[in-house]
């Protein structure tokens, strides 16, 4: 396509991945064309991420840097399209603003006359979100009861679409206008032109199609529906409401107006949102193309496409473009060095992290916002610390999310950095990954601190530093003080989920710097926490330089407002319930009233308590009540009610191990996955896989509240939720009262995971351990579990003794025989491992520090101990880099004993150097891993001397501590 607007040699910008902030899904090709060349400016693509398999096409939109997706040739449904947006959002970090545009089908009424080539918006009615799930829920004696509701789209995202909707009552709307233009500029869109009116045919619901072509060449006329004649003819309207999703193709008139009736007034039916809402909130704009009846072509689906491309950029017309990084704007790619950096700060998804938490109710968190001690760290006229404090379940990463999502926004003169701590993952559990992350922010939203003078640290000292606190702390403070007027603001959430010792460690930090500077900070860091002494006395160096708000109210003030706050939640919770259950108006007075009138309620104890209430089977005043009084008064016990309902414990049991032993969060693909791995008998057996869209619901069956899906992602609900459920040694009998309470034990829970990932390994095929990386990728985008199990397996089998076991440990000796993709691709050091091919079975089980197997592996009388890799590796010096020293023994051992060997004429070479001349003892002491160094310093014939200056300090440290030196 070559059309005026741009030819072969038009020169396009070239903006990084952070300048972009609004995203266009398009599912189908004609709808992505159509948004396209709807584009103002279409940009250079950028390099892709390895890991996301999505193409993309970049522009300028109504002022907006915008990012255009589609769903694979072939797909269509909530899956794929939910699949293809999780990419798009950890490609795009700063995306915020989301539209779901292309075409859907119409559902007319008497009270909206919908017409062909018209448009329709997603917008909440009542309690429903804008997007029901229509093919979710079961069949009642009283009809089909929809099951779950989908969340609207934030609050400034409506407040835009009522801004136009307002203006549209007194002009026209501008799809005309832009298609106009968009032709222009490439007549060769002719397609994309509006049909005559006289090709709009409505006919009966119960009219069917004469099933003789494609098209309504022999339909019966006469039989069509009379419609008033609109003026003009060839204006196509706005509607604003419900848009019905599902994963089926509505082709029925009857069904269709069965539909609408079914939820609550559809007026629009399609196949990608609901997979979309919890996870992508997106506003949705469906130009309409059909009747959703058995007379469905393709007449009007491109118009239909143009429409909805037209609407989305006079939409974006509403609302200030948001350019949170401009300066990243370049003509040049971002310098390796620096693209490195970025990629290894980036430990983990705190994006994610973030948005795995719900968004507040409207009227909420207000008190906060408008408390003095808020205020004045905020305007920077106080301390630049502040400590909120609050029990568990009482909001505090709701709020957290709140103010990052809506109150603390960067700016010109405002950074604004977060991470999310969660002990349930060891990634999101460390305060190193916690600065890393920090970095990783700061040097995204101001690439001038990202100057050429930081490459000699980050490269330095083989990469320690990404290890090292104190060397990233140094870099923050430095990078403070290089701001001209403006600050840093870091939120820390949940500090307690953090070891206690980098609590001490930051305590200490924080305290020095604030405690050198009698200037305004420009560094200023919110905590939240639980309100542990502990915490507290960490940091009473600061004295009154670390204010406190305690969510659950200083005074009676503050704890009404609190209680009005709490009561606004339950108001929410009881409207979305009066909806599914159909209550009746004194039902929910009275539902509100009592619920009202229970103490100490938290947010967290009211989510739980309306799964309870939903379940009732008969819904009167009386059973209202009695459900009430019957309800659970703390968390443990909702906790064990939810579990105590599943069909089916044994399996919830698994999947709940499973979860609790990730090491990153599973997707729901990748536990379906997991779970019929353990569920099949025989490795030999076929692998029969639940399809994701069923398995989903399945885990709501099975576990109820107690897990959420995020970004297509499982969690437990709540940091609450694992405390209930995992054994700690020392905590005592559990309550015998609740059956679930600590009946999960951490070690089983490993070992399960260790058998899922070493059988789904093992029963891959063998030949894939050979290809190359591209190939790999491809095949890890493809294949669920695949990535989790190719960079975990080892991990789990160490912190679960599988190893142990003769049948686990034969599959485990096969995957190391099979070559090295399965075991080095995507570990830490798996870019430099990797040039050690061709590397041997000994030598990727020396590395992993799989004990039993280089013990197997080692019974083999013609293995060659000092076999050396393209880089002069050997077993033995892998072992001792990364401080496998039971492995080191074993070697040894093994080369002490070659006279049981016969076909072993040689010993172990202990003195062999790599090609950058470093021993094994080197290695070892490098590295810090002196019982390593202890072992090969007591092997005869040791030189201990070291070449390379760089380990010498090192080296003669760990020495001392063996010859007394």
């Amino acid at each position: 396509m070559t059309g005026r607007g741009m030819t072969p040699t038009t020169l396009k910008r070239r903006l990084h991945h952070e300048a972009y902030t609004v995203a266009l899904l398009c599912p189908l090709e004609v709808e992505l064309s159509a948004a396209r060349y709807m584009l103002d400016e279409e940009h250079e693509r950028l390099s892709g991420n390895n890991q996301d398999p999505n193409t993309y096409i970049l522009g300028s939109l109504s002022g907006h840097n915008v990012v255009l997706a589609s769903l694979p040739k072939g797909s269509q449904g909530t899956v794929s399209a939910a699949t293809v947006a999780i990419h798009l959002m950890r490609t795009f970090p700063a995306i915020d603003l989301r539209l779901l545009v292309g075409i859907g089908g119409g559902i007319p009424s008497k009270a909206n006359d919908i017409r062909l080539g018209d448009v329709v918006v997603s917008a909440p009615e009542g309690t429903l979100g804008g997007v029901v799930e229509y093919d979710l829920g079961k069949e009642t004696k009283s009809g089909f009861r929809r099951k779950g509701i989908l969340c609207p789209p934030p609050t400034e995202w409506r407040v835009m679409m009522t801004s136009m909707e307002s203006d549209h009552r007194i002009r026209s709307n501008r799809i005309a206008e832009f298609l106009s233009e968009m032709l222009q500029r490439y007549p060769e869109l002719e397609e994309y032109r509006r049909p005559p009116s006289e090709r709009d045919i409505l006919f009966p619901s119960d009219y069917i199609h004469a099933h003789d072509g494609a098209t309504c060449a022999s339909c019966d006329r006469t039989k069509a529906v009379q419609r008033l004649r609109r003026t003009p003819s060839d204006e196509s309207h706005v509607f604003y409401g419900l848009i019905a999703s599902g994963n089926r193709v509505m082709k029925d008139g009857e069904k269709r107006d069965r539909l609408a009736r079914e939820s609550g007034g559809a007026i629009c039916c399609e196949m990608e949102a609901a997979g979309l809402m919890n996870q992508f909130q997106c506003v949705v704009i469906r130009g309409i193309a059909d009747y959703c009846d058995s007379h469905k072509n393709d007449d009007w689906h491109a118009y239909a496409a143009v429409a909805a491309a037209a609407l989305a950029k006079e939409i974006l017309l509403y609302t200030e473009p948001r350019c949170p990084q401009p300066s990243w704007e370049y003509e040049q790619p971002l310098p390796e060095w620096k693209a490195n950096v970025l990629r290894r700060l980036h430990l983990c998804s705190y994006r994610d992290a973030k948005n795995r938490n719900p968004q507040r109710v409207g009227g909420t968190c207000q008190w906060f916002t408008n408390h003095h001690l808020f205020r004045s760290w905020k305007e920077g006229n106080g301390s630049g610390l502040l400590w909120i404090s609050a029990d568990p379940g009482c909001g505090k990463s709701v709020l957290t999310r709140y103010l990052l999502d809506e109150i603390l926004l960067s700016s010109r003169t405002s950074i604004v950095c977060y991470f999310f701590f969660k002990d349930d993952f060891e990634d999101q559990k460390s305060l190193v990954g916690a600065l890393c992350c920090i970095l990783h922010q700061i040097f995204q939203q101001s690439p001038r601190l990202f100057s050429d003078s930081l490459r000699s640290r980050f490269e330095g000292d083989s990469g320690y530093i990404y290890q090292s606190f104190q060397s990233l702390w140094s870099i923050l403070c430095d990078l403070v003080k290089e701001l001209l007027g403006g600050q840093v603001v870091c939120v820390l959430d949940a500090l307690d989920e953090c070891g206690s010792e980098e609590q001490s460690q930051l305590a200490e930090c924080l305290s020095s710097f604030y405690q050198s500077s009698t200037a305004p900070p420009r560094l200023k860091v919110l905590i939240t926490s639980r309100p542990y002494n502990s915490i507290q006395r960490k940091f009473q160096s600061l004295e009154n330089k670390f204010p406190t708000i305690h969510l659950h109210g200083e005074d009676e003030h503050e704890v009404q407002k609190i209680a009005g706050e709490i009561k606004t939640v339950i108001e929410h919770r009881i409207g979305e319930l009066a909806e599914r259950l159909q209550l009746l108006a004194e039902e929910r007075q009275l539902l509100l009233a009592e619920l009202t009138a229970i103490p100490n309620r938290t947010y967290l104890w009211i989510h739980l308590i309306m799964d309870t209430l939903e379940n009732m089977i008969t819904v009167t005043p009386g059973n209202i009540r009695a459900s009430i009084k019957d309800l659970p008064r703390t968390l443990d016990e909702a906790y064990d009610r939810i579990l105590c309902r599943t069909p089916d414990p044994d399996r919830a049991r698994r999947l709940l191990h499973l979860v609790v032993a990730a090491s990153t969060p599973l997707s729901v693909a990748d536990m379906a996955t997991a779970m019929a791995v353990l569920e099949r008998e025989s490795p030999e057996d076929r692998l029969e896989i639940e399809p994701v869209h069923r398995f989903r619901h399945s885990v709501r069956e099975m576990c109820g509240l107690f897990i959420t899906i995020v970004d297509s992602r499982i969690y437990l609900l709540h940091q609450t939720a694992r405390e209930f459920l995992v054994y700690k040694e020392g905590e005592g009998l559990p309550n015998l009262d609740l059956k679930w309470k600590a009946s999960l034990n951490p070690d089983n829970s490993e070992w399960l995971l260790a058998e899922a990932c070493v059988r789904f390994l093992y029963s891959t095929d063998p030949r894939m351990a050979s290809k190359d990386r591209v190939a790999l990728i491809s095949e890890f985008n493809r294949s669920p579990f695949l990535r989790y199990s190719a960079t975990n397996w080892s991990s789990h089998v160490l912190l679960s003794g599988i190893e142990d076991d003769a049948t686990v440990l034969s599959q485990i000796v096969d995957i190391l025989r099979r070559g090295g993709g399965f075991c080095l691709w995507f570990n830490d050091d798996a870019a430099s491992l990797l040039t050690f091919t061709p590397s041997t079975p000994l030598m990727r089980a020396s590395w992993l520090g799989l004990r039993s197997a280089v013990k197997t592996l080692l019974q083999d009388p013609d293995i060659d101990l000092n076999y050396r890799s393209m880089r002069e590796r050997s077993a033995l010096s892998l072992a001792a880099q990364y401080g496998n020293a039971t492995v080191v023994e074993l070697l040894l051992e093994r080369s002490r004993r070659r006279a049981l060997f016969p076909r072993s004429t040689q010993g172990i070479d202990v003195n062999e150097e790599d090609d950058i001349g470093m021993s094994p003892l080197a290695h070892a002491a490098y590295n810090g891993n002196e019982s390593i160094v202890g072992l090969l310093l007591n092997k005869r014939g040791v030189r201990p001397d070291i070449r390379d200056s760089k380990d010498a300090s090192r080296y003669r440290q760990s020495r001392s501590r063996f010859r007394g030196s």
